[in-house]
């Protein structure tokens, strides 16, 4: 989850914009919570974003940091 401040109408307001991503399954079998287990994952977030950022040029915001030894 991240929540970023936006910019108010007047000094004193402070909308706040939020997002996420979510997975779920639709089954209780080992396979799907092993994969809902990796996609909560450094490893998994830290592959997206460099993927991501190949392929657009940037903008991919995690809290984790990617390291330069993955390609």
């Amino acid at each position: 989850m991240f929540a970023f401040y936006l910019p108010g109408v007047k000094a004193t307001d402070h909308p706040v914009e939020g997002g996420g991503e979510f997975n779920l399954a639709f089954s209780d079998r080992p396979e799907g919570e092993a994969f809902q287990t990796y996609l909560s994952t450094d490893t998994w977030a830290n592959n997206k974003a460099t993927i991501s950022s190949k392929a657009t040029g940037g903008g991919w915001i995690s809290a984790n940091k990617v390291s330069t030894s993955r390609t």
